[in-house]
This record gives C-alpha cells, structure tokens and sequence, in this order.
C-alpha cells in the first residue's frame, strides 16, 4: 500500500501548510509521477464524491455508456428499464473482461462478449452461460457473480460516483453549490443542444497537463488571466485589480467550492454575454452575479446570468486530463432553433477558446513540473489564498485515507 511518506518529506509537507506568506504549492513529485498518480487515486479520489460524464450519454432505458476513469478503471452507466442510471464496474466477475465493450442503445439485456454471460440492466445475473455444460440459466445464487454497482447520484445531468461507498451524504457534498445559488430558479435549465438541434453538445478535449493545475487553472488561478489571454487582457477590467491594489471580485472558499464572483456588469466587460434569456431569480428579478468556480476535486460549475456551466475533469495520467464541458441553459435557449446561434457562440466559441488558451500554457507548467531548477514552487500571497487552501485538501484527504487504514 502506498504511503505519502513514499513521495514528500516532512520538509516539503510543511512549506505547503505554512501560513500564506510562506506557502508553497505540493512538490513537483505530486504532478509527474505514476505512483502518486495512483495514490491519489485509491486515497483520494476513491473516497469522495468525483464526477464521471453526463447522464444523457446513456439518456433511455437500455442504453449503456463505458467509461475509464483514473487512467486504467473501467466504468459503465447503464439506464435500467425503470429509467434509473446506475453505474457499475465494467467488469465481468469470472473472466474479468468488460461487460460492456462499447455504447449501446435499447438494450434489454447485458451479455459479456468473452463468455456470454447475461445480466439484467439491474446487474442482477441472468445467466451464466453454460456455466456447468448445459443450457441453465445459471444464477448461480451461491456465487458472487452480479456485476458490481458504485455508489452513484446525478445532479443537473452530471453523474457522480464515490468509489469507496462511504464519502458523506451527496446531498452533503452539492451543498455549497446548492446554497451559493439558492436564490436562483434553475428548476427549468436543459442540456444545450447543437446548433442543428439533435443531441446535446459536449466540447472535449484534452489537457497535456495535471488534474490539479487544470483545476487550479480554471477559476482559483485568477492571476493569469490578464497575460494568457488576449481576450480578456484587452478588457478594462482585467488585471482583477483596482489601481490601489484591490481585487474586484469577491473570493469564495466554501466546502471544496472554490472560486471567484463578480457583478454582471464586471464579467460582461471582461468575458462578453450572449443577449439571451437570462436564468431567473426565485423572487422574479434578474441575476447581477456571475460565478467561475470549482468543485472539489474534478468538477467545474460555475453560473452566468444566462447559463450554467459543468466540466468534468477526468485524470487519466500525471501529464493527461480530459475536459469534457456541456452547457445548462434555460429550456427555450436549450432547444429552440430561434438561439442556435448563441448556443454555437456559447458552446463552440467563448469558452473553447479560453480553454485552448489554457490548455497550452498547461502543456508548458507540466514540463517545468520536471525540471531540477525548483522542486517545490511559492504560492504569491496576494493572489494565491484559494491555491493554498486546495493543496492543503489535497493532502488533508491523503492524510486521512492513511489514517483510516
């Protein structure tokens, strides 16, 4: 079993908890290596709420979406036929192969391609196929040979697993996000679809980078905006600072929920709004407040007067993360052909840039990542509050998995 001690001396675990002044960013161990990479992956990832996809992949009863989470385990979401996504471990209990090789469609049954054993869309075994040389079916009762459920729950179309089966209530662990915009009526926000209007779009891609840089990068790390972007350094208000040295923005730190919330008047001047519908307040007015945030430890929800905003962030090695992102808008915007223009602008054009943006520079932070020049880098004060705090999750959970063991 791995240890923390393995990777970070005593030293390099107390410049990360120091007090901000003195903060540093975990070493560069921790963004390069494959054992840590698994570590994090059975000590922290494992046991908390992460996100996988969207439920919409496997959308009706009997379809069935696999997926590979943390580099090398193998997922599928499966809607059962009383409509339910559940999600289990794409393996089949006596040979191992997956159970699902690839997306399928109106299935009423799962058949293993290596054996041909049969489950329900439950995962309950149907049959293993003869398992004794005759025809059966075979339940064997006596076996452990259903196919495995993960602990999952779906919150505005995003799928989350906890891995472990014991992380807190998920209704714990959505709070902050639920809190933060309590006062909005999102109760009428569907999936964007493209601009032909057959399927709900999900911009992809891939960071040559870390999970942790891509996640710091995408709101806690306001500090680069003004010199990686053209866009917003063009903007008035970009760097997020007053002439006398005060942030413009309001920092939030809440249960693993980080990230940064100005008026609607400072995003549009720096990021540009869509003139459509805006998402409607509880109480019939307009929202004045736009949020880019991250939710601990791989997802991005953030919240513009007309949009919602979820990434997924996918580790799958020390150097590759993937980042699939969909919009939430309201139902009319969603679906109608009237908006399809600013769903493309939306979907394929404001945030796809940016992130390309990003993307690149990651590719370059990875490879300082392996330097011998610096192994452990300072945190700026200033800027650098919420970083510190996420690193310190970061190994308050690794901390804590080897305790409980």
């Amino acid at each position: 079993m791995r240890k923390l001690s393995q990777f970070l001396t005593d030293d390099q675990i107390a410049k990360v908890r120091a007090p901000l002044q003195e903060a540093h960013w975990l070493p560069n161990v921790s963004y390069t290596s494959q054992d840590f990479f698994k570590f994090e992956a059975e000590s922290l990832f494992s046991k908390t709420w992460m996100s996988i996809g969207f439920d919409f992949e496997a959308e009706h009863p009997g379809d069935a979406h696999p997926i590979t989470v943390l580099g090398d385990l193998p997922l599928v979401m499966v809607r059962d036929e009383a409509g339910a996504l559940r999600v289990f471990h794409n393996v089949c209990p006596h040979d191992s192969s997956k159970a699902v090789f690839q997306d399928a469609k109106g299935l009423s049954k799962i058949v293993g391609q290596y054996h041909g054993w049969v489950w329900n869309l439950d995962g309950t075994l149907r049959d293993a196929t003869l398992f004794d040389g005759t025809e059966g079916p075979h339940t064997l009762p006596d076996r452990d040979a259903n196919l495995k459920e993960v602990r999952s729950s779906v919150w505005n179309n995003t799928v989350f697993v906890n891995l472990s089966g014991d992380a807190a209530p998920f209704a714990d662990y959505i709070a902050p996000v639920e809190e933060l915009y309590g006062d909005m009526d999102l109760s009428d926000i569907k999936p964007g679809l493209t601009k032909k209007g057959d399927e709900v779009f999900v911009e992809r891609a891939i960071i040559e980078s870390n999970w942790k840089s891509v996640y710091e990068n995408f709101a806690i790390n306001v500090y680069h905006e003004g010199f990686v972007h053209p866009g917003y350094k063009a903007a008035p208000n970009v760097p997020r600072v007053t002439s006398d040295g005060r942030k413009t923005y309001e920092e939030i730190d809440d249960r693993g929920y980080q990230g940064l919330r100005f008026t609607s008047t400072e995003a549009d001047l720096a990021y540009g709004l869509p003139r459509s519908p805006m998402l409607p307040m509880k109480d019939g007015s307009s929202p004045d407040k736009h949020t880019i945030m991250s939710l601990y430890p791989n997802t991005n929800i953030s919240v513009a007067p007309n949009y919602m905003l979820v990434t997924v962030l996918t580790p799958h090695a020390p150097d590759r993360t993937a980042y699939d992102s969909m919009m939430l808008l309201p139902s009319e915007v969603a679906h109608r052909s009237k908006y399809a223009k600013q769903r493309e602008y939306l979907l394929t054009v404001d945030w796809a840039i940016a992130r390309d943006e990003d993307g690149a520079v990651l590719k370059t932070v990875q490879a300082g990542r392996h330097s011998p020049a610096f192994d452990q880098h300072f945190i700026v004060p200033f800027w650098g509050a919420m970083c510190r705090s996420f690193c310190n999750r970061v190994l308050d959970d690794l901390e804590r998995s080897e305790q409980c063991r």
